[in-house]
């Protein structure tokens, strides 16, 4: 990536607020908004999740994460857990940016969801864990003129989501939300 191009991420996400303090129980989760070099625009990390019916986002596609645990220090911890997890990434070949102010899942608006921005320092692959269907790394210019629309079924009504489209995949919802602030900030 550009070094400016990351000099300008970082400064924009450090002058964002991160919200209201998000309390550190059950209804509070994290995830990992992860980049790595790329030309010309960097690669960005999702996964694809494994179709269960206990699981509100099964087989969708989404930035590595989850729910806070009790072992947890705090939601740093809980990214990179998750990042962990799902993805195989460690927590030292990642460096923080910053954040972008907490999301709610339209289907879970309790929920509290705090995304990390992170620069994968190395070229690691990223492997699935057992929570996890398949893994992408996506360049970023990929997403530029692609922003489409889908039609779902989400908290009893059907509403029309803006999405992103890529290898027969729709990425929607909550990720698409912060794919396209990602997006924005970026200027892409």
């Amino acid at each position: 990536m550009d070094g400016r191009l990351l000099t300008k991420l970082s400064n924009s996400l450090n002058q964002l607020t991160g919200g209201d303090e998000i309390r550190l129980d059950h209804d509070a989760a994290a995830v990992a908004i992860i980049l790595r070099e790329n030309q010309p625009l960097p690669e960005l990390l999702l996964v694809k999740r494994v179709s269960v019916s206990t699981d509100p986002w099964s087989g969708q596609l989404a930035f590595p994460g989850g729910r806070f645990k009790d072992g947890d220090n705090g939601l740093t911890d809980t990214m990179f857990r998750e990042l962990w997890e799902e993805a195989g990434i460690p927590r030292n070949s990642v460096t923080l940016l910053g954040n972008l102010p907490y999301i709610s899942p339209a289907n879970y608006p309790q929920m509290k969801v705090k995304p990390y921005v992170g620069w994968l320092s190395e070229r690691i692959e990223a492997r699935p864990g057992p929570e996890i269907q398949r893994t992408y790394w996506v360049a970023l210019d990929h997403f530029k003129p692609k922003v489409e629309k889908v039609y779902a079924r989400s908290v009893g009504k059907v509403r029309k989501y803006l999405c992103y489209v890529f290898d027969g995949e729709v990425v929607w919802g909550m990720t698409s939300v912060l794919l396209r602030r990602m997006m924005s900030i970026l200027e892409l």
